[in-house]
């Protein structure tokens, strides 16, 4: 009889703790959104300010002003979705298993950032071919986008180079879409390359270590794949491979 109060007792021990445990887990995972959330906010809101600071420079360049009301109003629209997922962050995300055209995302990502090359005096070239399609959330695959362009930028430092292209391959008999972004920087420490996608490693002095544990759990959820090419001097490759779907 005693073995069996122990053993009650034990088990309701257990219900307990998991229960507590449970509790601890949703409050790490709500402060985990939070930061995450800040971070990917402050990228397009560090790109539009730069946009702010041109804009006296060009308040005569109409096309300019014509870009940059449809830049401001696009990525509004990006803040406003991801304030969205974060209130219903249990719930699915409602823009998943879309098509996305990775040339339209990539072109776009680009236009914001392009003043932050130029400010830098860095150069960027780009390769970016029409009809590669994914199924997946379009405002995850520009969030990808945009912090692995920023990660090369930071990376390539004032006046270096950052080559971002797009391919459509084979692999395994199946079809991918490809995306890869290259840096001229210093590379990546070979004891660093283990630590990059944890969360809030960063060897940078203002760094979340957010922007590539964000990007993991992206191409994660798109069923993709990442692979890193890095060389002391001589920069970092990051491949990201994703599933290619015909156009609907």
């Amino acid at each position: 009889m005693k073995w069996a109060v122990e053993r009650a007792g034990l088990y309701l021990e257990n219900i307990s703790l998991w229960k507590r445990l449970e509790v601890v887990d949703r409050k790490s995972l709500a402060g985990f959104m939070s930061l995450a959330m800040a971070h990917e906010i402050r990228n397009p809101l560090t790109a539009m300010g730069t946009l702010v600071q041109l804009l006296p420079r060009k308040k005569n360049d109409s096309m300019f002003l014509e870009e940059f009301q449809k830049v401001m109003i696009r990525e509004i629209s990006h803040l406003t979705h991801l304030t969205e997922a974060y209130l219903n962050y249990s719930h699915p995300s409602q823009g998943k298993n879309k098509q996305v055209d990775l040339r339209d995302v990539v072109n776009q990502v680009v236009q914001f950032l392009k003043p932050h090359f130029e400010l830098k005096k860095s150069r960027l070239t780009v390769r970016n071919p029409e009809g590669l399609f994914l199924s997946g959330d379009g405002h995850q695959i520009q969030s990808l986008v945009m912090n692995l362009l920023l990660n090369a930028f930071q990376a390539a430092g004032p006046g270096g180079l950052v080559q971002i292209s797009s391919r459509l391959s084979r692999k395994s008999g199946k079809k991918w879409v490809e995306l890869e972004i290259g840096d001229s920087g210093p590379g990546i420490p070979k004891q660093n390359l283990e630590k990059i996608f944890n969360p809030f490693f960063s060897t940078k002095d203002e760094g979340t270590g957010l922007g590539l544990a964000i990007c993991r759990r992206i191409i994660q959820e798109h069923l993709g794949n990442l692979t890193i090419k890095t060389h002391p001097r001589k920069g970092t490759q990051f491949l990201v491979r994703m599933p290619f779907t015909q156009k609907s």
